[in-house]
């Protein structure tokens, strides 16, 4: 995923490939998308409204928090015997679908980002 440039053992340069679905523009690993995706990411953002808007709050924090500390490892990628560390927490059955099931731990999963 990441490109490396070694220049005299230190690392000259470090890029990654642009998120936004079938781009495969290269760009500096301290920016989020290319220039061609970044108006495109923030209309989208604008859209989406912030996190606490959207229910992820400090509850959902603390939360999200524990069951991490408790899964560190994906848990889809475990069932294929492959460890990978979890950074993500995800509901089983969506949130607009059962709000009630929003902080159950029961409802969540550990996954990584793949």
């Amino acid at each position: 995923m990441y490109d490396t440039l070694l220049c005299k053992g230190a690392i000259a340069m470090l890029k990654h490939y642009c998120p936004h679905q079938g781009c495969e523009e290269l760009i500096d690993i301290n920016l989020k998308h290319c220039e061609k995706h970044t108006d495109d990411v923030k209309q989208y953002d604008k859209y989406r409204g912030t996190s606490s808007s959207r229910g992820y709050n400090y509850d959902w924090q603390r939360v999200r928090t524990a069951m991490l500390r408790r899964t560190p490892l994906c848990e889809d990628c475990a069932k294929t015997n492959i460890i990978t560390i979890a950074s993500e927490v995800h509901h089983i059955v969506k949130v607009r679908d059962d709000k009630t099931k929003r902080l159950d731990v029961n409802n969540l999963l550990c996954l990584c980002k793949s």
